[in-house]
């Protein structure tokens, strides 16, 4: 019997190894296969089951079973790595917003938002940008629509990474080798879902106490 126990367990050990690289696949992995996903079929072991291996980010977190396909997981990664990066922003403006508006404003001599948000960062809770200037609001908008409808040089097109509009002035991806920039993607979604928390923490704390917190 326990022979018998002992071909069994090898048995099953020889039918998880890899037929290309020989090594022994995860249970993560097992399951993906299980579910069914390298089609395009509903993935519900978590979020890019199918592109475990290249998806930067992958913690397989999707109790919502959203990621139902792969077409649908890049759709969801190319909208949290905008969400990301917008909220990387706002995490810095809003305490710069709140220490530095009214200096800066007094030595320009002109009034201070925040004179009229109780020394709150200005925003759709907090009140304040009605005062901002409608220059400032056609700028951004026609930055947003440039980067939506302009032209587009992909730092690695054959990868076609989300968020990667070719953006990189001080020349950071052409130096690193495929672990660093696998590092760099992974940090900024890292900073970036930090940051979307962060963010979501001020607005909330504001409007619950009515004060600045910086």
């Amino acid at each position: 019997r326990l022979q018998r126990r002992a071909h069994s367990v090898a048995r099953i050990a020889l039918a998880q190894r890899d037929p290309h690289g020989g090594h022994r696949r995860t249970a993560a992995a097992a399951g993906a296969e299980e579910q069914g996903d390298v089609e395009g079929n509903p993935v519900h072991r978590g979020a890019g089951a199918a592109a475990s291996e290249e998806l930067a980010g992958n913690n397989y977190f999707d109790p919502l079973n959203l990621a139902t396909s792969k077409e649908r997981l890049s759709f969801y990664r190319e909208a949290e790595i905008r969400h990301c990066r917008l909220a990387m922003l706002a995490a810095a403006n809003w305490p710069l917003a709140e220490l530095l508006n009214k200096p800066i404003a007094n030595m320009l001599n002109l009034p201070a938002l925040t004179d009229l948000t109780g020394g709150r960062a200005p925003s759709i809770p907090n009140g304040g940008l009605g005062q901002v200037s409608a220059l400032f609001w056609f700028a951004v908008l026609a930055i947003g629509v440039l980067a939506e409808v302009g032209e587009i040089n992909p730092l690695a097109p054959e990868q076609k990474l989300a968020g990667d509009l070719g953006f990189d002035p001080l020349g950071f991806w052409g130096k690193m080798d495929a672990r660093g920039r696998r590092d760099m993607q992974d940090k900024e979604l890292a900073n970036g879902r930090l940051a979307m928390a962060a963010i979501t923490a001020f607005v909330l704390e504001e409007f619950a106490s009515k004060s600045a917190i910086f």
